[in-house]
């Protein structure tokens, strides 16, 4: 781990950014870098099958997916459920979900107009509608995910935010976010990296500093714990992370990135310093599957 932090930290040296971000404007000067973005699109839709598709293409979705998918899925049992995603966008998870056949039904519910006309177009059950007043009864889901969105609710928000996804929730509730100082130190390297070399920086990262990175012990506070259980655990390694926010950044770069950074990503994910907090809250004990370092909040 300490030679690829050497090594990469060297790739990320002004010489070589320079040269590659030299690379990648004579390239556009030429049109070649959009004919290679659509071409190498075209070729992963065509031959990479679905199952592996999102992983390879958009590694950062299918990673808090996958971890979502489980941890619902470890307590279904096959029976009928409905699930409510919180903050689903254009329905990436519903689909994702639902081609796996664990759920019965996603429910997107989403306050993005264009996102949430997007999501029903594909066939998704949607709901537009803010996190922080859900037009839901109490307990109307079984199941409530909100997967990377906590992060974009003003923190004077999420207390409000979290409270309405406990109540619509009956069984259990999984909530993925950015979390505590390394996964802000990563949104500052990302805005840095983007301002030092003339890259836009991400609207999406830019609001996790507006809003403030969300901590654990905020989280924890919004919850009864006299009614919930809640377990965490953490994952994304702090320095591959990086790596991938920054060869993101480079259209032509962008798809060999997936399946080269695919396997490191997932091998060196539990290593120290982490950026993801998964969060599970039941009103009973989950049985989950697969999860190791698990924590348990004590009820106060």
């Amino acid at each position: 781990m300490k030679l690829f932090i050497a090594v990469y930290t060297g790739m990320r040296s002004k010489a070589y950014l320079m040269t590659v971000k030299y690379f990648f404007h004579k390239l556009k000067t030429l049109g070649v870098a959009g004919v290679l973005d659509v071409g190498l699109y075209r070729v992963l839709v065509a031959l990479v099958p679905d199952r592996l598709r999102l992983p390879l293409w958009r590694f950062d979705s299918w990673y808090r997916y996958k971890n979502a998918r489980r941890l619902l899925a470890s307590g279904i049992n096959g029976e009928p459920c409905l699930v409510l995603d919180v903050g689903g966008g254009a329905g990436d998870f519903a689909i994702y979900a639902s081609k796996l056949s664990y759920f019965a039904s996603v429910v997107v519910c989403e306050p993005n107009p264009r996102s949430a006309t997007r999501s029903a177009q594909r066939g998704v059950l949607t709901v537009r509608a803010s996190g922080t007043a859900l037009p839901f009864a109490n307990g109307s889901f079984r199941y409530v995910t909100c997967l990377h969105v906590l992060e974009h609710v003003p923190w004077t928000k999420r207390q409000q935010f979290i409270s309405e996804l406990a109540r619509v929730c009956s069984q259990k509730l999984v909530l993925i976010c950015p979390e505590g100082e390394h996964a802000e130190a990563l949104s500052r390297s990302v805005i840095g990296f983007c301002e030092r070399f003339g890259f836009q920086a991400p609207d999406m990262t830019l609001q996790h500093l507006a809003c403030r990175v969300p901590r654990y012990q905020e989280i924890i506070t919004c919850f009864d714990l006299s009614k919930w259980k809640v377990w965490y655990f953490r994952s994304r390694n702090y320095h591959l992370d990086l790596m991938y926010f920054d060869v993101m950044q480079i259209p032509v770069f962008r798809f060999f990135a997936h399946p080269l950074l695919l396997v490191p990503m997932l091998l060196l994910s539990g290593m120290p310093p982490q950026v993801e907090l998964t969060l599970v809250a039941s009103r009973e004990i989950p049985d989950i599957e697969g999860c190791g370092g698990l924590h348990g909040a004590k009820a106060r």
